[in-house]
C-alpha cells in the first residue's frame, strides 16, 4: 500500500494509478489546494463573524486563520529547503526559523493576549487549516480518489 522511500519515485508518484491516499496528499499540489480552500474559509467565516456576530470576533478568526496560513507557509518552505536534492542552503534554513520563531510566535502571542479577541473565535482560526486538511482526507478515501478507481457494478435493465 505504501511505496518506500527507496523505491518511491517522485515523479510517478503523481500519476501512477496504484499509489495510495497518502502518497498522492503528500503531494504539493494537496497542500497548494488546501491552502487556498483555507484562504477562502477564513475570507467566508470572517465575513459571516463581522456580520452576524461582531467585528472583534471577526477579526480574531480573521487574524488567527492568516498567522496558522502564515506559520504552514513557514514549515513548508523550511521542510523543501532542508530536503531538497543537493547541498542544503543553511543560511537560508536559518534564515526562516530567525524570522519564523521570534516574529511569528510573538505575533501569535500578541493575539492569544488580547483582550477583545475570544479564545474561540481564535482556535477556529488556528485550526481550520487543519480542519481543512482532515476533510480532505476523508473526502478522497471515502470518494474512492485514491488513484485507484472505485469497483461499480453495472447491470443493465435488459440482463
Amino acid at each position: 500500500m505504501f511505496n518506500s522511500p527507496s523505491t518511491m519515485n517522485t515523479s510517478s508518484a503523481k500519476t501512477s494509478p496504484s499509489n495510495s491516499v497518502a502518497t498522492d496528499m503528500l503531494t504539493e499540489g494537496f497542500l497548494r489546494r488546501s491552502l487556498r480552500m483555507t484562504a477562502a474559509l477564513i475570507l467566508v467565516g470572517s465575513i459571516y463573524s463581522l456580520v452576524y456576530v461582531g467585528q472583534w470576533q471577526a477579526l480574531a478568526f480573521l487574524s488567527a486563520g492568516v498567522w496558522g496560513l502564515v506559520n504552514m507557509l513557514f514549515i513548508k518552505t523550511t521542510i523543501e529547503a532542508l530536503i531538497k536534492p543537493g547541498k542544503i542552503d543553511k543560511i537560508a534554513v536559518f534564515g526562516l526559523l530567525v524570522i519564523k520563531f521570534p516574529v511569528l510566535y510573538f505575533s501569535g502571542y500578541g493575539l492569544l493576549s488580547f483582550e477583545r479577541f475570544e479564545a474561540s473565535y481564535l482556535l477556529a482560526g488556528f485550526s481550520l487549516f487543519f480542519a481543512v486538511v482532515v476533510l480532505k482526507a476523508v473526502g478522497r478515501a471515502l470518494m474512492g480518489l485514491d488513484g485507484q478507481a472505485p469497483e461499480v457494478k453495472r447491470e443493465s435493465f435488459l440482463s
